[in-house]
């Protein structure tokens, strides 16, 4: 049998390497999330340089039309993992750092290793450090991936997380210029670099590049894109074999392949992990190749994390009756979303944002 690594290819569109997780749209009564297929919202909220040159976002998950989201962090966590998996967010972020927001489960749940070397994972505020999260936290650091410590309000409290901390992000509004300038003064001393976040207005962000942040995060610079996307029900049957085949000893490529082709949403993540997880110039097209490249404990994370997202019970996210994907941008912000199966973005102009139909 020939190595997957022994079969370097040219590069091709990310759209016809996931041809055929389309393909297959089965229906069936005893799917997660019913008879009909679900929604998901999500938006991406740029974060920019001192010049407002793009150097990230933030993932922020919405339910239903709302700008926010009240639900549990750590649902809303998964959710976001998965959607990232399902849908890749390289060219809607366009290749730059996504920050996504953690709390202790979602660092104890071994998913993050899932995602790409651009992911950055964002420690909440309400986290508290022990022996156990340090260590994952430089096991995740060790892996290649990046940490940033959100709502950072005191080094007393977060003192154990600052040697982790590739990114400090200060609450603009929640904090005055004197209590910043002490804050700064003792994170200047760390290697991290500082954001200040939740900038509303062009005085605010002025003040901050004045007082050395790095990097400017807030409803004043937009959201790059915020939208919805249908999503196909997954099959409870069909993922539940999938696990129950990874109980076996041994890992059969061509059997796992047959079962992984019934389910297209299975299959169009698992081939994008492998394509994370392979240099540039390796492109990974077929169900077979990429279970050879991520290997069964990455299968069983990929369809577990699946089944939790797509749970009616843990998502409790409001059903949208039509479907459509929504955008709106700030006026300077571009913004773009490649549907499924489509060849080029789609752009929208203009000053005012605007919707797809």
């Amino acid at each position: 049998m020939d190595r997957f690594h022994d079969k370097v290819r040219q590069p091709a569109d990310m759209h016809q390497r996931h041809s055929s997780s389309e393909r297959n749209g089965h229906s069936h009564p005893e799917s997660i999330t019913g008879q009909t297929s679900e929604f998901r919202q999500f938006a991406l909220q740029p974060i920019v340089g001192p010049n407002k040159q793009p150097f990230g976002s933030e993932a922020l998950f919405r339910a239903g039309w709302e700008d926010g989201f009240s639900g549990d962090p750590s649902i809303t966590s998964q959710i976001m993992l998965d959607n990232w998996l399902l849908y890749g967010f390289e060219e809607l972020s366009g290749g730059g750092a996504v920050f996504l927001n953690c709390t202790r489960e979602t660092l104890m749940s071994g998913f993050l290793q899932l995602l790409p070397k651009s992911a950055v994972f964002e420690i909440l505020e309400s986290v508290k450090p022990d022996d156990e999260l340090l260590s994952v936290g430089r096991s995740l650091k060790a892996a290649g991936y990046r940490i940033a410590l959100d709502d950072f309000a005191s080094p007393e409290t977060m003192e154990e997380f600052l040697d982790l901390a590739d990114f400090i992000k200060v609450d603009f509004g929640h904090s005055g210029h004197r209590e910043r300038a002490c804050m700064l003064r003792r994170l200047n001393l760390t290697r991290a670099t500082l954001i200040a976040e939740k900038i509303e207005s062009e005085e605010e962000f002025h003040e901050a590049v004045e007082e050395g942040f790095g990097l400017f995060q807030g409803y004043y610079f937009g959201e790059r894109i915020s939208f919805s996307k249908k999503r196909d029900a997954l099959d409870v049957i069909h993922c539940t074999r999938i696990l129950e085949a990874l109980q076996e000893p041994g890992f059969a490529i061509n059997e796992f392949s047959e079962l992984i082709n019934l389910e297209s949403g299975i299959e169009c993540r698992l081939i994008r992990r492998a394509n994370w997880a392979t240099p540039p110039n390796v492109v990974v097209n077929s169900i077979r190749d990429a279970l050879e490249v991520v290997g069964k404990a990455d299968v069983q994370k990929v369809v577990t994390l699946a089944m939790k997202a797509a749970s009616e019970k843990a998502a409790k996210t409001r059903s949208i009756p039509n479907q459509w994907t929504s955008m709106k941008r700030h006026k300077n912000t571009p913004v773009r979303w490649i549907d499924a199966g489509a060849t080029k973005p789609w752009w929208i102009h203009g000053t005012s944002g605007g919707s797809v139909l």
